[in-house]
């Protein structure tokens, strides 16, 4: 059976740090590739954890999540859907894993990227986790929308035309790499970008 989520309550229980509209959005994602496999970087409290684990479960799949420092509401809001045993949460920083690392498998059908948003942090989870992300899979990076604490920490923040932390980041991934954008939601608060993996990585 389909786990039943109201987004409103999730996003109190996880404290605000998923927007409805980017929880939907990683429901949609889920759906474009048949998402079984599933790697999260950065979980908090969980709202994400939720979304990407019952997605996952619909396909008899599994949630990998990677937290270096998981708050104590992560495992309970999963617990709270049932969902507690499909999420094998790696307490660790991305991407040194050292031993965990060995718990992911080789090949992913789901990368969501929610670490760190400084440019090079971003590009590092990229770069590190998106070979493991079969063709036609999908890859989706949070907190576009500029607002996160790293984008508030910038000389130029709120200045006109100011270009979130996350979007850099893209910029530089798109020069390279053939990734399909599929799916947007380009609220201020949070905000993700959906890209479909194409073959030629």
């Amino acid at each position: 059976m389909a786990t039943v989520i109201d987004y409103e309550v999730l996003r109190r229980q996880s404290h605000g740090r998923l927007a409805v509209e980017d929880m939907q959005l990683l429901e949609r994602a889920c759906a474009v590739c048949s998402a079984r496999t599933i790697l999260e970087i950065g979980a908090a409290d969980g709202g994400s954890s939720v979304i990407l684990a019952a997605q996952a479960a619909k396909r008899d799949g599994r949630l990998y999540s990677i937290e270096g420092n998981p708050k104590a509401g992560m495992m309970a809001n999963l617990a709270a859907y049932g969902l507690q045993d499909r999420c094998t949460l790696l307490p660790a920083w991305s991407p040194w894993l050292g031993p965990l690392e060995q718990e992911i498998p080789p090949v992913i059908d789901l990368l969501f990227i929610d670490g760190r948003h400084d440019i090079r942090w971003c590009l590092m989870d990229y770069h590190y986790w998106q070979p493991r992300v079969r063709p036609g899979g999908v890859i989706v990076f949070h907190d576009t929308g500029g607002m996160c604490r790293e984008d508030r920490a910038q000389p130029d923040f709120g200045s006109p035309g100011y270009v979130s932390l996350v979007r850099r980041a893209i910029a530089l991934i798109l020069a390279t790499d053939p990734l399909v954008q599929i799916d947007a939601n380009d609220g201020r608060d949070g905000g993700a970008i959906a890209y479909r993996k194409g073959i030629a990585l």
